[in-house]
């Protein structure tokens, strides 16, 4: 499949685990952006978060790539 969201994130998001949930700002960080399609997440803004909350994933990206990736 050709997207051209997919820039190698196999590598490092393959089989991750995922909750719904809310972005929550941390230090300096007062953002952060889908892993895929670069959308930005702010403080409270819902999103998918890796177990960390280090990787954030927009709902469409997340259903997009969950089968391919091995999310659960």
């Amino acid at each position: 499949m050709e997207d051209w969201r997919l820039t190698n994130q196999i590598r490092y998001l393959s089989g991750k685990e995922f909750k719904y949930g809310k972005f929550v700002a941390k230090g300096n960080n007062d953002h952060s952006h889908c892993e895929f399609c670069r959308t930005k997440f702010y403080d409270g803004d819902l999103c998918y978060l890796d177990n960390d909350s280090y990787y954030t994933v927009c709902e469409q990206c997340y259903n997009d790539f969950k089968e391919m990736f091995g999310w659960k």
